[in-house]
């Protein structure tokens, strides 16, 4: 645990000045020596409101509050290898001058537990025997949370970690046998002295845009899992959360938020899956499932329901629902809306694209390829495979698709019209023609393409579930240009969300394992490198048209770190 530094604290009121503060509180941050400490995350928490804003120190060690209201905060402070400043019910109003301190972490201990999920991730891929094994890990288990936070590294004997990798299986993270067997001898020896002395030693720092203003507003919703959110029209955020059936609608402006229970008919827990042997984390009460949305041209939302099997539409005027039950294939997911208000959505248990017009219906799907002859039986089978795992003695089912069956994982709109999806289990990504209905698939440099944004000039941005690479594929010419994430150490981190937008086609990738946000321009080939408090998990992401971004931060289990939360990043002009 780092330490709470409790002395050699000064808060100076009215006499400290930083440039450009006007009338916002500001201030400066030194390090024992009195040299400015860059890039340090400065967060101010309202407990009462659920708020919370950070800025980051410039080369000299300044940093300028955003306009606040005068109230007490809670103060916190965080910079690699420093103890965490943490000071509560501190008085902040306009003008208030901070002249602030940070220690060194003063044991190798404090150091190790200071660092990210990925440091920790790389001394377990280290004692593995394969990049097969190492790839395979990546996929299977950061997808779903962090790997190496503190709930996850704490010492645990080879039995115990034999029973959480069974436990993993049965809720949907299934691993290869040769994985299952050598995972818990490495995972167990993660912990010790040894690996400890390796954690401590200094890291690469990261380079945030002191411009930045990062808010964030706590979701007061135990268990909640947030998966995606969209900004309406009207300058509402909507996110949804798959696990207690819920539509929240943030107000910006006014810092609250609302919540709309998505009605689930008396449907069982789990929904259209709902069967004796099914298995769901305790924290889960779905019975629809909310996995996407989107905002159609009437200003209404269209909503998949996982674990309903269907479609919602939530009209904020009136606050009513309508579903649309009819539907082909298994499991909807991710969801977009196009140009002539047509709904477009994966289906990943039965490895097809739905396609839903409202004004024509009903609800069609195409097939999509499989890679291998086992891929198609297995996708084929689904349903009836599904009912033997629910009903008889076979093993649960999961509710993901498994790593051996051809399932779309992201969808996107072109700007041409095209729908776009990538098939991590197959190593692909393809184009629908909206029209003929014509598929046509690319192989692509990584193993796992999972997220995958299409820019303004119609090229495509694939993230691999399986290593630290994201890269861009050009339709016209049929090739990719890769890069890899900046976290150290390399081969860590995997991106956790992935979003294109204004200005210039610029990247934002969420860090799986890093706690970060990250900022990629294609021009200059650069990265800036935003810190977010620790265990939290960018899930969606969002860019506005004036480069406002928007994400979605959220836990699995819940209890891995923070409270589910809906962020904030902009940058002023």
């Amino acid at each position: 645990m780092t330490q709470i530094i409790t002395a050699l604290i000064t808060i100076l009121l009215g006499t400290y000045t930083v440039a450009g503060a006007h009338d916002r509180a500001a201030g400066r941050i030194d390090d024992h020596l009195r040299k400015p400490v860059a890039g340090a995350s400065v967060t101010v928490v309202d407990p009462s409101r659920g708020w919370s804003t950070t800025v980051y120190t410039d080369q000299l060690g300044r940093f300028t509050l955003p306009e606040l209201l005068d109230a007490q905060y809670d103060l916190t402070v965080t910079h690699p290898d420093h103890d965490t400043l943490r000071i509560p019910k501190r008085p902040i109003a306009a003008r208030t001058a901070l002249a602030l301190r940070l220690d060194l972490d003063a044991t190798a201990d404090a150091r190790a537990d200071s660092r990210a999920a990925n440091h920790w991730l790389a001394l377990l891929l280290d004692r593995l025997p394969s990049d097969t094994q190492r790839r395979e890990l990546l996929q299977q288990c950061t997808s779903c949370h962090q790997l190496g936070n503190p709930a996850t590294r704490r010492a645990r004997s080879q039995s115990a970690w034999t029973k959480l990798v069974a436990l993993m299986a049965r809720l949907g993270g299934p691993l290869t046998p040769a994985l299952r067997e050598t995972l818990p001898a490495a995972a167990a020896v993660a912990d010790t002295a040894a690996a400890r002395q390796i954690l401590a030693q200094p890291r690469a720092l990261p380079n945030p845009d002191p411009a930045a203003i990062v808010t964030g507003w706590t979701l007061n919703a135990p268990g909640a899992m947030p998966r995606a959110l969209t900004v309406h029209p009207d300058g509402h955020v909507y996110a949804v959360d798959v696990a207690r059936d819920a539509l929240y609608r943030l107000d910006p402006e006014r810092g609250t938020y609302e919540t709309f229970a998505i009605p689930s008919k008396d449907a069982a827990l789990g929904g259209h899956f709902a069967a004796p042997r099914l298995r769901l984390p305790a924290t889960v009460t779905a019975r629809t499932g909310p996995s996407s949305l989107d905002v159609a041209s009437d200003g209404a939302l269209w909503l998949t329901l996982s674990l309903g099997n269907a479609l919602a539409r939530f009209d904020p005027g009136p606050r009513t629902w309508t579903w649309e039950r009819d539907l082909p294939g298994l499991f909807p997911a991710n969801l977009r809306i196009d140009l002539h208000d047509r709904l477009w959505y994966t289906l990943a248990l039965s490895n097809q694209i739905g396609t839903f017009d409202p004004a024509r219906g009903p609800a069609r799907a195409v097939r999509l390829p499989a890679r291998t002859w086992a891929q198609a039986l297995a996708t084929g089978l689904a349903p009836e495979t599904g009912y033997l795992r629910a009903h008889a003695a076979v093993p649960a089912p999961s509710i993901g698709p498994d790593i051996d069956r051809a399932a779309p994982a992201a969808l996107e709109i072109a700007h041409d019209g095209g729908v776009w999806f990538s098939q991590p289990n197959a190593g692909l990504i393809g184009r629908i023609d909206p029209h003929t209905g014509a598929t046509e698939t690319f192989d692509t440099p990584f193993s796992a393409p999972r997220h995958l944004r299409c820019d303004a000039h119609g090229r495509v941005w694939v993230s691999d579930a399986a290593s630290d690479y994201f890269a861009r594929f050009d339709p016209t010419t049929t090739q990719f240009t890769t890069w890899r994430l900046p976290t150290e150490p390399a081969g860590t981190d995997t991106a956790s969300a992935l979003a294109v937008g204004a200005p210039a086609d610029t990247i934002w990738i969420g860090g799986a394992n890093s706690d970060t946000l990250m900022r990629f321009d294609p021009d200059q080939e650069s990265f800036t490198t935003y810190p977010l408090p620790r265990e939290t998990v960018v899930r969606a992401l969002t860019i506005e048209p004036d480069g406002t971004v928007w994400g979605v931060t959220g836990n699995t289990p819940t209890w891995h770190g923070p409270g589910p939360t809906i962020l904030r990043l902009k940058i002023p002009n």
